[in-house]
């Protein structure tokens, strides 16, 4: 019987450590992005492309042929 009290104290123990870790791990993923997230930054940056604006100096030339 005392062996088997040690062992559920043993158990116990690695339970513990376990959640402990489990609850480290779901606090840090949460800091993660969302592949939503991802997806809208990717969006936005493709609609923001700056070598493809026109400068004020480009429409002026156009403009005078």
């Amino acid at each position: 019987i005392l062996e088997i009290k040690n062992q559920i104290q043993e158990m116990k123990g690695v339970l513990e450590r376990m959640k402990r870790f489990l609850e480290t791990a779901s606090e840090e993923f949460s800091k993660f992005a969302k592949k939503e997230d991802l997806d809208i930054l990717v969006k936005q940056a493709k609609m923001f492309q700056p070598f493809e604006f026109v400068t004020k100096s480009d429409l002026e030339k156009l403009k005078r042929g």
